[in-house]
Order: C-alpha cells, then structure tokens, then sequence
C-alpha cells in the first residue's frame, strides 16, 4: 500500500488498495489533507495541493491473469498518471462592504473582518464548477460575475504554475531516462 507522508497542507495519498469483485476491479483513492495551521486562504492552499497531489501520484500497472490480480512495481513496469479529465482549483474572495471591495489570498485577520466569502471553483478552460456565497451580507449578481471573472483568470495563472511543477518534478524524477525506455512508443 503506497504511502505518501508530507508537511503542512499538502495532502496525504493514505489509501490506494485495489477492489476486487468477479465483474471489476477498481483503484480506491483518498487523499487526506492534515492542516498543521494557517494564516488564510486555507480553501485554495488545500484545493491547490490536492490537485498537485493527484496529478503527480502514479498508479502502478496491474494484470489479471486467471481471476488473479498482479500490481506490478515501478521497476517492472512504468507506473500510469491518473487520468483526470479537468483540474478545478478553488479560489476564495473575500469581500467587504457589500463586495465592493475583494481580497484574494486574504489572511486569517482579513478573513475574521471581511463581511463573507465568495468561492469559485474553475479549471483552466475557464469552466466554472461551483460558486459558494457563504457570510452574512447581501451581494449583487455583477458583485458575483466580478468575482467569477477574477476567480477564472486566478486559476489560469495557478494551472499554469501547477503544470510547470509537475513538468519539472517529472523529469527530476526521471533523471535517467527509464521512462523513456520503458515506453512502448517507438519513433518512426
């Protein structure tokens, strides 16, 4: 079982244990985010570092041969990235008198005075997944739609940052080239 044991809010791939059944098998996956504190922000830290997680993790290559199942290890056969369909970040803005006023990445201070909270969840297309008005005072519609706009073009700059990471973190990883010998693509 794959254990993966980080600082601070980066999120934890506790539990990846294959299910069998006679008709499927499947991978489960959890990924527990442990805060040991914060100062702010900790919705889009937290939805940042989960994702980060999820696109680095590698799920190891698995047979079944006769209802017999077989993981096989990183040395035997090149592990496969997820296949994750859209990266959605989460983006909380806090807002003051009647959302007039936003703050991005507010501090914890910031956020005890702001009058509430507005979070987005989008992916880089600029999709937008959710939309979270959470404190006490009301907010117009086109307080809204600003908040949506600057909350999209945040998670455009944030999956450009995430996608340069997990380009660099994969070829440190792969210092030597054995996943490029592993592949079974062939230049023709």
């Amino acid at each position: 079982m794959p254990r993966s044991r980080a600082k601070g809010t980066t999120p934890s791939l506790a539990q990846l244990q294959p299910h069998t059944n006679p008709r499927t098998q499947v991978w489960s996956l959890r990924a527990d985010i442990h805060v040991l504190s914060h100062a702010g922000n900790l919705i889009t830290a937290t939805s940042l570092a989960t994702l980060a997680a999820l696109r680095h993790y590698r799920i190891p290559e698995t047979s079944i041969k006769g209802g017999e199942l077989t993981v096989y290890t990183p040395l035997e056969r090149d592990p496969s990235p997820l296949a994750l369909l859209h990266h959605p970040i989460c983006i909380a803005l806090n807002y003051f008198e009647s959302g007039e006023k936003m703050i991005i990445d507010a501090t914890l201070q910031e956020q005890q005075c702001s009058e509430g909270e507005i979070v987005v969840a989008a992916n880089p297309q600029g999709e937008v997944c959710l939309l979270h008005k959470g404190g006490g005072g009301e907010v117009n519609a086109l307080v809204l739609l600003r908040a949506v706009d600057v909350a999209v073009e945040k998670v455009r700059e944030l999956g450009k940052v995430l996608d340069r990471a997990v380009e660099a973190d994969a070829k440190k990883r792969d210092k030597g080239g054995i996943s490029a010998e592993l592949s079974a693509e062939n230049a023709r």
